[in-house]
């Protein structure tokens, strides 16, 4: 009986420390990233799990009137499920993909320049997005006052 717990107590003290070893490496800040860094952490595929709406916050004084309007330090994030199934590709030599219902409707060229700015060229259009979020499990993009989280498929 004393063995089997020694042998639980092993076993649960290794699953904590590689627990905590997977998510040092999932948890890197973007400023702490390189561009070399995102460059290999986009490659592959990407599910369209959650859209992000900012919300603005309105400071109102005692008398009712509007204060503030938004500020950096005053605007959250309102996450919901995504509706869309959409899906990313990027692959290690720059090609980008992205599918709608499991079809093909844009392909092209991607580039991570500035650090969390990553630029795409496809033949639906060019436009420039920031990557807010890159790990190995999660890619979130910033267009406008949205924000995209896609899920790592491979």
């Amino acid at each position: 009986m004393k063995s089997n717990l020694n042998l639980l107590i092993l076993s649960l003290t290794m699953m904590v420390i590689g627990l905590t070893n997977c998510t040092k490496e999932k948890m890197i800040a973007i400023q702490e990233q390189t561009v070399s860094d995102m460059k290999i952490g986009i490659v592959g595929s990407w599910q369209l799990s959650e859209v992000g709406l900012v919300n603005a916050v309105i400071e109102i004084d005692t008398c009712g009137c509007k204060v503030n309007t938004i500020t950096e330090n005053k605007t959250s994030i309102q996450w919901k499920n995504a509706i869309d199934d959409e899906k990313l590709n990027f692959t290690q030599k720059r090609g980008y993909s992205r599918y709608l219902k499991q079809k093909l409707v844009c392909q092209g060229s991607y580039e991570i320049s500035v650090i969390g700015t990553l630029t795409l060229n496809s033949n639906c259009q060019s436009f420039s997005e920031q990557i807010s979020a890159l790990t190995t499990v999660f890619l979130t993009v910033k267009d406008g006052n949205q924000y995209f989280k896609y899920r790592k498929l491979d």
